[in-house]
């Protein structure tokens, strides 16, 4: 009897040592690398089974190629814009994707690679293309299409009668779209069947208003001023024109100083100024940028006239034609500067305009009544001019003060 026991569990050891090696064997070769994608593995619902890397990547390009041909739906209100997804910056990264497909069943010890092999054979396996967005171009693109249905806001404004009488037109809300958005709300996209985007417009308002216009109390003209130029001095009259274009609507708030040099920038040819005559300790030479300071000279006296605190002002070293000694201003960027402040409780809108041979800057503000500026100038010495300012209420001297003293090599 025992020996009739012992064989049994010898055929039984042996039997199963068969079924092992048999086991081990075919799980070997079905485990083994066939240079090949594994069955059952899908990119982008496009079956690759059993093809080399590059195959799979020919076979798979042209159709990211024609996908890439349709276009996203954008719906703004009533109106549909179509936006090719090529338009978007959008491509896809075949080859990484194709070298995870091409990675399962490789990875890992035997058992591993045998059981991702039947799992991919049994149920499938669908990877995904990996998308990549060039968020520029895509921007880009975007601003090209959508900007059409944009409407910039519409400040309130002055207008400025002939008589130099004052009305505020109201402002005009404006519409902007979302860019970020509609840029995150593509990314979510299932891009094979991509839903239409509803875009809706937000709605800008006016950085200034009627009601912030009016809080500013501009009532009326403070003073006009004027001085004449050579227009056919191209280069120089081609500076003005670009100083004059920074200053007009400017406006300066209560308590605010002005600086000419901030407001006007540097005069480079960068900037689109011209060599024109300037003068540099006594002598006339060219540079660019001359006939600034003719415009500098000109809102000084209307400065002067306004009422305003002068912090900052340079006479040149030889006088000027444009204006009477002891009333020019020099300016020099990061140099020589005219500077103001604004020492009243309501805003001054400083205007200015080249008609013909005339410079002409007019400044509004709050208009005091009965009030009268007057400007004067007296030489305590050989060349040297001093400045008064004196202010009269209904003809009576309320203030009299000395403004500057300039001195002039001619």
């Amino acid at each position: 009897m025992a020996d009739k026991h012992q064989k049994r569990i010898l055929t039984v050891l042996g039997i199963s040592l068969i079924v092992i090696l048999i086991f081990s064997i075919s799980l070997n070769f079905y485990s083994k690398d066939q240079g090949v994608i594994i069955t059952g593995i899908k990119a982008f619902n496009i079956d690759i089974s059993n093809l080399t890397k590059k195959e799979a990547i020919a076979k798979i390009l042209p159709e990211t190629t024609a996908l890439l041909k349709q276009p996203i739906t954008l719906q703004i209100e009533n109106k549909i814009v179509l936006l090719p997804l090529d338009q978007t910056g959008l491509t896809f990264a075949v080859e990484k994707t194709i070298d995870q497909a091409y990675q399962l069943g490789r990875n890992g010890n035997i058992f591993q690679k045998a059981i991702t092999k039947a799992k991919a054979k049994f149920f499938g396996i669908n990877l995904p293309l990996i998308p990549n967005w060039d968020d520029a171009k895509l921007k880009d693109n975007l601003k090209k299409n959508l900007t059409p249905y944009e409407q910039a806001a519409i400040d309130a404004a002055y207008l400025i009668s002939e008589d130099n009488q004052i009305t505020i037109q109201a402002g005009k809300n404006g519409r902007a779209i979302d860019l970020d958005r509609i840029i995150s709300q593509i990314k979510a996209l299932d891009i094979l069947k991509p839903e239409p985007i509803i875009i809706s417009c937000k709605e800008v308002s006016p950085v200034n208003s009627t009601v912030e216009l009016e809080k500013y109390k501009i009532t009326g003209l403070l003073v006009n001023y004027s001085t004449i130029f050579d227009p056919y001095e191209v280069n120089r009259t081609e500076n003005i024109r670009l100083a004059v274009q920074k200053l007009n609507g400017k406006l300066v708030k209560p308590g605010e100083t002005f600086s000419f040099n901030d407001t006007v920038g540097p005069r480079s040819p960068a900037d689109g100024y011209k060599i024109a005559p300037i003068f540099v300790k006594g002598q006339i030479v060219n540079d660019f940028g001359g006939g600034i300071c003719q415009v500098s000279s000109t809102l000084y006296n209307a400065l002067l006239l306004a009422d305003l605190p002068i912090i900052e002002r340079n006479n040149h070293d030889l006088a000027v034609k444009y204006v009477p000694r002891g009333l020019d201003a020099t300016v020099c960027y990061g140099i020589l500067d005219l500077k103001f402040k604004n020492d009243t409780d309501g805003y001054i809108l400083i205007k200015c305009k080249i008609e013909q041979n005339s410079l002409i800057f007019n400044l509004y503000g709050q208009v005091k009544a009965n009030r009268e500026v007057i400007i004067s100038t007296s030489s305590d010495y050989s060349q040297v001019i001093v400045t008064w300012r004196t202010v009269k209420f209904d003809g009576n001297i309320s203030k009299k003060e000395k403004i500057s003293s300039s001195h002039y090599l001619n």
